[in-house]
């Protein structure tokens, strides 16, 4: 299944706005490597993130499993999948959709993928490259390897950088280690993975998104958050600061969308 795009990524020409509004999906997905299909979960986020995107952000984030009711999405499935979101991103074309990571099945292979998309098109796609409890039970049930083959990781929103990395990818600094320089906006999605200053690639008075899906009280933050990085050295532990939401929205069955109004410096 060729899920890639010509050109990832989008391209802005106007002026960097001051404030970007940012809106991250709070629900915990109820993870099962047990091969047996049950839709009701994934229907329901999929409702919450069209309510979520009426809310026109410029950036709605999701979480990890997200897209996957308990058995890997086939070819036919995903595709069908990715044309839905592709029609929401037309109905909101201004909004940087990354609505959550889809398991899903291209032949004889196992892929967990985070689709992107704007102005009605998918401009990228990540592959999960690290193989993590949830993929190795998976790929064990399946009898089917996990493999990573696209990695479009950076984004523009209105002149902005985005990066995006998955869970595990981001303990293993994979964005970080891929990138020239830190980036504007990183947003990492997961299934019980907290924030890892050292792993953080973002720019002085920017921020790290991380929007989460298991709310294990190990984590010792809330399922979605967002922290702004102040001024440190970068050769040392940079300086982040929490931030409170701004305001959420109740999206029915058991999500919250948490909007966050970010100042860009």
């Amino acid at each position: 299944m060729n899920m890639v795009v010509d050109h990832p990524g989008s391209v802005r020409t106007e002026e960097r706005p001051d404030t970007i509004t940012v809106a991250l999906i709070e629900g915990f997905v109820p993870y099962s490597s047990t091969i047996r299909r049950t839709d009701t979960f994934m229907n329901g986020y999929q409702k919450a993130v069209e309510r979520a995107m009426e809310e026109e952000p410029d950036l709605l984030v999701g979480s990890e499993y997200s897209f996957f009711p308990f058995e890997p999405l086939k070819e036919t499935e995903a595709k069908s999948l990715l044309e839905e979101l592709r029609g929401l991103s037309e109905a909101h074309p201004d909004t940087l959709m990354m609505p959550g990571t889809m398991i899903w099945q291209d032949g004889s292979t196992l892929y967990n993928t985070l689709p992107v998309f704007q102005g009605g098109e998918q401009v990228g796609r990540y592959d999960k490259h690290s193989k993590a409890v949830g993929e190795d039970n998976l790929s064990r049930a399946c009898g089917l390897p996990f493999s990573s083959d696209e990695s479009d990781a950076v984004y523009d929103l209105k002149g902005y950088s985005v990066g995006v990395d998955i869970c595990l990818d981001h303990a293993k600094q994979v964005l970080k280690d891929s990138l020239d320089h830190d980036v504007d906006l990183h947003v990492t999605l997961a299934h019980g993975k907290q924030f890892f200053p050292e792993a953080a690639a973002v720019d002085v008075g920017g921020y790290h998104l991380r929007c989460d899906s298991d709310d294990h009280p190990s984590l010792g933050a809330s399922m979605a958050e967002v922290r702004y990085r102040g001024e440190g050295d970068p050769e040392r532990a940079a300086t982040y600061h929490l931030r409170s939401e701004s305001r959420s929205l109740d999206l029915g069955d058991g999500f919250t969308l948490r909007v966050y109004e970010l100042e860009m410096v």
